[in-house]
């Protein structure tokens, strides 16, 4: 029996109103208005429209996996017609996420529970765009790389509910071209390695390339101009070599991280995805900062051919292909100190107060 999206707002509404999870809100009272006209596309105007209303319906739809078992049996975006709404009807369909086409973050849930209202304005918007001391955390990479003069052009590959503010926020920056990968669905994304993939394709792109996570910033002892040295002296050795980066985490954080594993020469042997402590005698972790070499692209296919039937979690992470690719051509690995963390609401703040009062140059930076 499919279950009535009202019937939902209004039991978990009365149902947390008296647990105390989630509180009686004033939008029931509009709702009630709003449900007069039976209209499915009146609802999600009412939300579109309201940030705050379309904020306690994401708690309420957070509340209803534990309240009523029958939203297993509820499929919301059956009965939606726009796109514009497609952001609040993928938040009642998957709950856990509090965001859209698979990129909800803890950041968003904590931004949403934020009792002071000081951070309303992080709602909605993608990582890599978040403010981060006195620019986009993007903008930190695309000055730096322009500056170092490293590469010749950026790509930003992202899904398509974001793919205007990502197009906004470029204007500036003649030297990036953005590609959405046509996805509007957590269920329907493409995983990271085939976005890298369709990246190269479309751009056809015969160079060595550097993958950079939309959520990585690093320490000031990291250096571009360094990274990219390092990747020569590898390649020296091999000319199809690749280099990524590894930190020193801590022994309880293993479980967290992919973890390198590196013989005498820093050549790594094998890449352990999140193991226990006791599992591997390596605390490096891999931060999503990778640079291919020209050689080692054509593997890519290879790889998403292989997986091409498994599940979307053996292709999802770029640390899949990396993990892969390790077994098959040489991958070194540079140390450095340390990355920033923007997963949750502490450590975000954390990290844009660190920029505010160290990180005044842009221009040196990174470089």
């Amino acid at each position: 029996m499919k279950t009535d999206a009202w019937d939902l707002i209004e039991a978990v509404d009365s149902n947390c109103n008296s647990t105390g999870r989630v509180k009686s809100s004033p939008h029931i009272n509009q709702l009630q208005v709003v449900r007069a006209s039976n209209s499915w596309s009146s609802l999600l105007l009412y939300f579109s429209k309201n940030a705050e209303a379309s904020l306690w319906a994401a708690k309420v739809a957070r509340s209803v996996v534990s309240s009523l078992s029958s939203v297993q049996e509820f499929n919301f975006e059956e009965r939606v017609g726009t796109s514009d709404c497609a952001i609040w009807a993928d938040v009642i369909n998957h709950p856990d996420t509090g965001q859209p086409a698979g990129y909800g973050t803890r950041l968003q849930r904590d931004v949403e529970s934020d009792t002071t209202g000081k951070f309303k304005h992080l709602l909605g918007i993608a990582k890599p765009l978040l403010p981060v001391g006195h620019c986009a955390l993007i903008t930190h990479w695309i000055k730096a790389m322009t500056a170092s003069e490293c590469v010749d052009t950026i790509f930003v590959i992202t899904n398509a509910l974001y793919f205007e503010p990502f197009q906004e926020w470029a204007r500036e920056f003649p030297n990036v071209k953005i590609l959405s990968d046509g996805t509007k669905t957590n269920e329907a994304r493409l995983g990271a390695v085939a976005c890298l993939q369709l990246t190269i394709k479309h751009f056809s792109v015969e160079d060595h390339v550097i993958v950079v996570g939309g959520d990585t910033l690093f320490k000031e002892d990291f250096s571009l101009l360094k990274f990219t040295e390092r990747f020569s002296e590898a390649q020296a050795k091999h000319r199809d070599a690749s280099l990524v980066l590894c930190y020193q985490c801590k022994e309880e954080e293993t479980s967290k991280y992919g973890i390198l594993e590196v013989d005498e020469d820093m050549r790594v042997s094998c890449m352990k995805e999140k193991p226990q402590p006791s599992e591997t005698q390596s605390r490096r972790a891999c931060p999503c900062f990778y640079l291919f070499s020209k050689e080692s692209l054509p593997l890519l296919d290879v790889f998403l051919d292989e997986k091409k039937n498994a599940p979307i979690q053996e292709r999802d992470a770029p640390g899949t292909f990396l993990s892969w690719l390790i077994l098959r051509r040489p991958v070194y690995v540079q140390e450095i100190l340390g990355r920033f963390d923007v997963g949750n609401l502490p450590s975000y703040i954390e990290c844009d107060n660190y920029f505010k009062d160290r990180i005044q140059d842009n221009n040196v930076y990174l470089q």
